[in-house]
C-alpha cells in the first residue's frame, strides 16, 4: 500500500475538481490510500468524503492574482507556513510516499515534498501569460520542485519552458480524459422549459468560473452581435466566481444589464447537472480570452455531441479539429466568433455533423480509461 497526498486550490466542481474526483476514484484501492488537503468546504469535499476518503481542509496558500499587493503578499506568507506546517504533519502522521498537487497554484506540497524527501507529482492545468514574474516564480518551483511536472497539453508545457527549458526533461503530457457514458442520454428539456427557451430556439451556451480571463465578456460581445442579425437564438452564462471575487460577477451582471437583451441573455450560477446542462444547449463556446490549458467542459460538449466554437489558443487547438468538430477563429475577435455562432445558428444539419464528429474525436481520444493508464503508469514509476 502507498499514500498519496493530493493537494488542490478549489473545492466546487468545476473542470479540474472533476479531474481530481476522476483520478482518485478510479485509483485502485488495494494499492493506494489517497489523502486530500483543499481550501474550503465545497461540493467537491462532500463527494470525497462519500467515497471515504480523508479531506483536510485549510488555507492553503494559494497564489491569486489578489495577492499582489504588500498586504496580499504578507498574507500569502503568513498562510503559506501555516500550511507549510500542517502539510508537514499529514504526511508524518498519515506516513505519506508521495505527493500529486492537482495546480501549480499550490505551492505547498513542492516545499514540503522537498523537505522530506518525498517524490512530488506536479500537475499544471494552468498557462500563465501575465504578470511575467508570476509566470517566471511558477516555473522556477514547478522545475526545482517537482519530481515529474504533469501538462495537460503541450501548451502547458511549453508555457513553462520559456522560462524553464530543463523543464521539459523531466515533464510529461498527459490529457484529461472522460467517462463519456456518463453524459449520455442528458435531459435536453430541464434548462430549457426551467428558463423558457422553446424548441426553436437555438441555445448557445458557455460553462466557466466568473474571472477577468474566462471571457463572459466576450460570450456577452458575440451574443450582442448574434442578436442583432438573427432572432430564433438565446445565450446562456453557466458559472460562479472563485471564493471571495464576487465582484467578478456583480460586474459581470452589470454588463449584462447594460446591454438589454432581456430573456436572449441569461446568467445562471454554477450547478452540478451538467449532462443535462449540456444536452440542452445547441452550440458550446469556449470564449477564454487567455490561453485554456486543456478545458474539460469542451470534453464534456463533445461528449454530448455538441458542436464547439473557440479561441484557437491554448490546448483547445489539439481538442477541436477546425472545421470538423467545431470552428477555431481568431482569438479575442468577436465578429469572427459571432459569424460563426451564426453559420451554426442558421444551419442545423452543419451543426449535427460538427456534433457528431466532436463525440467520435472525445471517444477515440480522450476517453478516461486512456487517462487513467497514463496516470497509473506514472504513480508506478514513481514508488
Amino acid at each position: 500500500m502507498r499514500n498519496i497526498l493530493y493537494l488542490h486550490s478549489s473545492s466546487d466542481l468545476y473542470g479540474s475538481d472533476r479531474s481530481l474526483l476522476r483520478t482518485i476514484r478510479a485509483l485502485d484501492k488495494k494499492q493506494y490510500t489517497p489523502f486530500v488537503c483543499l481550501p474550503y468546504n465545497g461540493p467537491l469535499v462532500d463527494e470525497l468524503r462519500k467515497e471515504g476518503i480523508e479531506t483536510f481542509i485549510f488555507d492553503l496558500g494559494i497564489i491569486r492574482r489578489k495577492l499582489f499587493t504588500p498586504i496580499g503578499l504578507f498574507q500569502f506568507a503568513y498562510g503559506f507556513i501555516t500550511a507549510l506546517i500542517k502539510v508537514l504533519s499529514i504526511i508524518r502522521t498519515r506516513k505519506i510516499d508521495f505527493l500529486h498537487s492537482n495546480t501549480a497554484a499550490v505551492l505547498v506540497g513542492g516545499v514540503a515534498a522537498k523537505l522530506t524527501g518525498k517524490k512530488h507529482l506536479w500537475h499544471v492545468r494552468e498557462i500563465i501569460v501575465n504578470p511575467v514574474i508570476v509566470r517566471k516564480v511558477i516555473s522556477f518551483f514547478l522545475h526545482h520542485f517537482g519530481t515529474t511536472v504533469i501538462g495537460v497539453s503541450n501548451s502547458v508545457i511549453d508555457n513553462l519552458a520559456i522560462d524553464q527549458p530543463l523543464i521539459r526533461n523531466h515533464s510529461i503530457v498527459i490529457h484529461n480524459g472522460l467517462e463519456i457514458e456518463k453524459y449520455l442520454n442528458g435531459n435536453r428539456k430541464k434548462i430549457r422549459t426551467e428558463f423558457s427557451v422553446g424548441d426553436d430556439e437555438v441555445l448557445v451556451g458557455m460553462i466557466g468560473r466568473v474571472s477577468h480571463w474566462k471571457g463572459q465578456d466576450l460570450f456577452l460581445n458575440v451574443a450582442t452581435e448574434v442578436c442583432k442579425r438573427t432572432s430564433n437564438v438565446t445565450f446562456i452564462a453557466v458559472g460562479s466566481p472563485f471564493q471571495g471575487q464576487d465582484y467578478e460577477m456583480t460586474k459581470f451582471r452589470a454588463s449584462v444589464d447594460q446591454r438589454a437583451l432581456g430573456k436572449k441573455f441569461i446568467i445562471e450560477e454554477f450547478r452540478s447537472d451538467v449532462k443535462d446542462l449540456l444536452a440542452g444547449f445547441d452550440i458550446f463556446i469556449l470564449p477564454s480570452t487567455l490561453p485554456d490549458p486543456f478545458p474539460t467542459t469542451v470534453l464534456e460538449a463533445m461528449a454530448t455531441g455538441k458542436p464547439i466554437i473557440a479561441n484557437a489558443h491554448g490546448g483547445v487547438v489539439q481538442m477541436v479539429e477546425d472545421g470538423l468538430s467545431g470552428f477555431l477563429v481568431p482569438p479575442n475577435n468577436i465578429n469572427a466568433m459571432a459569424a460563426r455562432v451564426i453559420q451554426c445558428v442558421e444551419n442545423e444539419p452543419l451543426r449535427k455533423n460538427l456534433g457528431n464528429a466532436a463525440y467520435e474525436r472525445v471517444q477515440n481520444r480522450y476517453s478516461v480509461s486512456t487517462y487513467l493508464v497514463n496516470i497509473s503508469r506514472l504513480y508506478s514509476s514513481n514508488v
